[in-house]
């Protein structure tokens, strides 16, 4: 026959067991929160191995999302793309890289980043389009930059870029955001719509999935 003493002892074996059991839940999901707050408030910033500002190699390659939006941020539409660079060439004295299923060739030079579109039978007309080295502020023909420590948070984590906007409609001041990663390239890419009563919405989202950089 068990007594009342040990009836007591048992009970409170019983009564710490139960405690320690909350202590240590608590103390664990304590540390979880900590954990995902210390994340959030610390993220890991991702950058490129070198300072290209859209690295150019044949066989870079990079894929994407895309969203369509209406004015409500109703995604509308939605796919996966990728482009890569599959050919190269000089033209006086300047090396062409080709993007594959594209008319757009890019160049690297002094300045920057340089485009063109070679959709025959129209004559190529080079501009700049990705100035660098760049500084907050700096402004050339229909593109600005907004800033040159712009942290930018996709699905790969969060990246350091600079901002630059191309201004596409003069009329309607549309325009879209370019956001890119020293090393990496192109890391999320906005195009910016007008409505009929003059609110700015996102029309077309696109961020950076995975990329192979030679």
């Amino acid at each position: 026959m068990i007594n009342n003493k040990k009836i007591k002892r048992m009970k409170v074996i019983i009564a710490i067991s139960t405690n320690f059991y909350k202590y240590s839940l608590t103390l664990l999901m304590s540390s979880l929160i900590l954990s995902s707050c210390s994340k959030e408030s610390n993220p890991i910033i991702y950058q490129g191995k070198n300072d290209e500002i859209y690295p150019l190699a044949i066989g870079n390659k990079w894929e994407y999302s895309r969203s369509a939006y209406d004015i409500n941020y109703n995604i509308i539409a939605k796919d996966t793309f990728s482009t890569e660079i599959d050919m190269s060439y000089l033209k006086n004295g300047v090396e062409w890289f080709g993007i594959s299923f594209s008319w757009l060739q890019i160049s690297k030079q002094s300045d920057g980043i340089w485009m063109q579109h070679t959709q025959a039978p129209v004559e190529p007309i080079p501009s700049l389009a990705y100035k660098y080295p760049t500084y907050n502020g700096d402004s050339y023909p229909y593109w600005k930059v907004i800033s040159t420590e712009k942290i930018v948070k996709i699905g790969l984590g969060y990246f350091r870029t600079i901002h630059y906007r191309y201004l596409r409609n003069s009329e309607t001041n549309e325009y879209d955001d370019y956001f890119l990663c020293p090393g990496i390239g192109l890391i999320k890419y906005n195009r910016v719509r007008k409505d009929s009563s003059g609110k700015y919405y996102i029309e077309i989202e696109e961020e950076l999935l995975k990329y192979t950089v030679n």
